[in-house]
Order: C-alpha cells, then structure tokens, then sequence
C-alpha cells in the first residue's frame, strides 16, 4: 500500500518501548496501540478491560524503566531516589493509576497470580521475617526491575524466588 506524497507517518514509532514489544510480540495491529496509548486512563480496575490494564501495566513498567540507574534512597518516591514502594508507586503514578506507598499496603491490592502467570508490570513481594518488606516489578522475559537498598541503584534482574511472598496484578 503506497502512502502517498502527503500521508503523514505513522505513530507506532512514539510507542513506549515496552507497550511496542510486548504489543508487537502478541500479534496486535500497529494502530490500535496508536489509538491505545493516547486513550485516556481509567482509575478503577472494575471498570477497566484488559487490553487497558496491559497499557497501563505496560506505560508503568516504562516509567520504572526510564529510572534505571536512579540511586536507592530511603523513603525516596520520585526520580532522584526511590525505594523500592516509591519506584513502584511513582510508575504506576506516571500511567495514571494510583498505589498506596508502602510495600505492604501495595502487596495488598490487585489480584493474585502465579509465577507461571506472571506479566510485565505485576508486582512481586518478598517477606523477611514474616512481613512484606520489598516490592519488584515483573519486566518480562524472566525479568524483574527494582530498587533494592542503600548502595545499589535501580536495576533490571532476573527474577529471584528467595522470600517470595506473593505476585499481585494491580491493573
């Protein structure tokens, strides 16, 4: 099909890189992720489909990718230090869906998955002792992104089952 002298191009190039692979690896059509990313963001999970809770989960795990390298900072919830409740509650922010702050509180929302189950943008927990103390995001491929603790910036790594509280889906 010829564009023509006066078409414009198309958008698919504007995609956030994650939306665009995982968009294009599910065999979806070009336009429809157009139309999708410019769609405006539901707060509510009972109202949302799922192809609009995978935007959302996908523009979320964009944010937390734009911050890798980002230093670990105690209490921190924006760029220029997040802890691992910030990272995650300023992602998700940034697609337009609002999370509690803590890990705890965070571990408490959404729906539960499976390993198996898991997809970009899922939240994992870890408890120490008894508690959930930390929170990751599922980044596809086996993937998590997180900020860990003091020292260590945030980073992309493989999944780790040590202290494997449970995976939530929150969108």
């Amino acid at each position: 099909m010829s564009r023509g002298k006066h078409a414009k191009p198309t958008a698919h190039h504007h995609v956030p890189t994650a939306l665009a692979a995982v968009t294009l690896a599910a065999g979806s059509v070009l336009a429809c992720v157009g139309s999708a990313t410019a769609a405006p963001l539901p707060s509510s999970t009972a109202t949302r489909s799922a192809g609009q809770a995978n935007v959302i989960a996908l523009r979320a795990l964009d944010a937390a990718l734009s911050q890798l390298g980002t230093r670990y900072r105690s209490g921190g919830s924006r760029p220029g230090g997040f802890d691992c409740s910030g990272l995650v509650q300023w992602s998700y922010r940034q697609a337009g869906l609002h999370l509690p702050r803590t890990a705890a509180a965070q571990s408490r929302i959404g729906v539960r998955v499976s390993l198996s189950q898991i997809r970009p943008g899922d939240l994992i927990f870890y408890s120490y002792g008894g508690r959930v103390g930390h929170v990751a995001m599922a980044a596809g491929n086996g993937m998590l992104i997180e900020s860990s603790q003091s020292g260590h910036p945030v980073a992309k790594r493989r999944i780790y089952t040590r202290g494997l509280a449970a995976i939530r889906r929150v969108a």
